[in-house]
């Protein structure tokens, strides 16, 4: 697919408005991503979740079209009603997640993940399998980790990032202009124009690796970023085509999808909706909605199929390997 077409499917304002006049209660997690602690609703106060319709523009492609169409109804239906959903997920990914996610204690997860790296040809041993859990823990970006991720299969289908942007960034995307850093196409981004990684292994910020969370669930990555403004003002919706699974690697319960910068494809604007979140007028809550079809995706390296990941042999895969979680530094 090419980043033909010069327009994109953007929002209008209108009356015809869906608005959740409650407050929006959302879950603090204690740890990390997924551990469902405590709910409460920011500050008190509603976060509005105010969705307008979506005005067609004329010369936007049928398909760009057709994805906005199935990317659009599903992230309404999660963003108003809660509704959980998937889009397309291939069958490695899809069958990971169902397997990693039905086990039930802390040794299956371990046993499970380092299998799946062994599979995957993942160094467990020295860095690379460490290099990965240092993302998750403390967002470490190292050649290790680069290295891992090359070796994890492709995950295609719909995946979300909360996030906020400069104002650079946020006139880039709202106005489709060229990527901040790349200076491409219009309306074709890199990674590096759509994220701010502020740790690396330098402790100096980088635009390397954006993080996702796959389809449309309770908890999706960058939803509980800190901050004056108390919830991120952007969203992503992403088709993805080369995006990589590394949760189940590392017992991760965010469902997370990364893209690395010159390891991914290119992020092609199709829509933009704004939603009724507003800061400045005391209505917390999200303004945007961006979508995103994944262009010029790399073609994946990885033989590894469904069948592969069922018929992994898990269970004591520390101690057949003479190995134990804390010698592999899980405890």
């Amino acid at each position: 697919m090419t980043a033909s077409g010069t327009a994109i499917i953007t929002a209008t304002i209108t009356t015809n408005t869906t608005v959740v006049e409650k407050p929006w209660s959302i879950v603090i997690p204690d740890e990390g991503c997924g551990n469902k602690s405590r709910f409460l609703d920011v500050e008190g106060k509603p976060v509005y979740r105010e969705v307008r319709l979506l005005k067609q523009k004329s010369n936007i492609s049928k398909e760009d079209v057709s994805l906005v169409d199935e990317l659009r109804g599903r992230f309404e239906s999660w963003f108003i009603h809660n509704t959980k959903s998937t889009y397309n997920v291939d069958p490695v990914t899809r069958t990971t997640n169902q397997l990693f996610y039905g086990l039930r204690t802390m040794e299956d997860k371990l046993n499970f993940g380092f299998c799946l790296a062994n599979l995957y040809g993942i160094d467990l041993v020295h860095d690379e399998h460490q290099a990965i859990t240092r993302w998750v823990a403390g967002y470490e970006i190292s050649s290790p980790f680069k290295a891992a991720v090359a070796k994890i299969p492709a995950t295609t289908g719909a995946v979300i990032r909360w996030t906020n942007l400069s104002h650079k960034a946020f006139q880039m995307l709202d106005e489709r202009l060229p990527g901040i850093i790349s200076k491409g196409e219009p309306g074709v981004y890199e990674v590096r124009d759509l994220v701010i990684n502020e740790l690396s292994a330098t402790g100096e910020p980088v635009r390397e690796v954006m993080a996702t969370t796959l389809g449309f669930n309770e908890e999706s990555f960058g939803q509980y970023a800190d901050g004056p403004r108390a919830v991120p003002e952007f969203l992503f919706v992403i088709n993805s085509r080369s995006g990589k699974s590394i949760s189940p690697l590392v017992d991760g319960d965010c469902k997370e999808v990364v893209f690395i910068q010159n390891m991914t494809g290119k992020f092609k604007l199709v829509g933009r909706q704004v939603l009724g979140g507003n800061w400045r007028d005391g209505k917390r809550g999200p303004r945007r909605v961006y979508y995103f079809d994944e262009i010029e995706a790399p073609e994946t390296e990885s033989n590894i199929t469904a069948r592969d990941i069922k018929n992994m042999k898990y269970k004591g895969f520390f101690e057949a390997f003479g190995w134990g979680p804390c010698e592999l530094g899980c405890c």
